[in-house]
């Protein structure tokens, strides 16, 4: 089913929902794994962390790092906003999409194969480009703070993005059993 959670000053945990996730919250920490929908992500002052997404993905954040790995990009669109924090995005390589990423005030690294290099233009550092055939559209935008993108291997399984800091993710978990 679907799953929808306001939070204030919590660690939010979400491992394995078979519809969508529509979480607003403000100092939250969002720790999310396995989510099949569209998932829709805005919070301020912690760390986002997205495993395996399956759907569409729209994540806004302020103050604290966003990190996502997408299990395939049969999904739809990704658009991750953040400001004064990183992003790190994972993507299966052998997958077409669409990338626009721009880091103002940062600068974006990428070791995805064949994505074309970053042009700095003043403070922002931008990368536009169509990878395969196309497809869904992938928007990053920051500010203060660098983009990273990269790939996996088809198959290899998800991996961790970044080595987070341990945080105790407990104050909220939801677990709707994915079978």
């Amino acid at each position: 089913g679907n799953a929808e959670i306001q939070s204030n000053s919590d660690n939010v945990r979400a491992d394995e929902i078979k519809g969508s996730l529509k979480l607003k919250g403000r100092a939250s920490g969002v720790r999310v794994h396995r989510i099949l929908g569209p998932l829709d992500i805005q919070t301020t002052l912690k760390d986002v962390t997205v495993s395996d997404a399956a759907g569409s993905c729209s994540i806004t954040n302020e103050h604290g790092n966003v990190s996502v790995s997408a299990q395939s990009l049969d999904i739809g669109g990704v658009r991750i906003r953040n400001r004064n924090g990183a992003i790190e995005l994972s993507l299966p390589e052998g997958s077409s999409f669409e990338m626009d990423a721009v880091a103002r005030n940062g600068n974006i690294q990428s070791s995805y194969p064949d994505l074309g290099p970053s042009r700095k233009d003043g403070n922002s550092e931008t990368l536009k480009s169509k990878i395969g055939t196309g497809g869904p559209r992938i928007l990053l935008e920051t500010e203060y703070d660098n983009i990273r993108i990269s790939g996996t291997a088809r198959g290899a399984g998800v991996r961790s993005v970044r080595n987070a800091k341990s945080r105790n993710f407990s104050n909220v978990r939801l677990n709707l059993g994915i079978r």
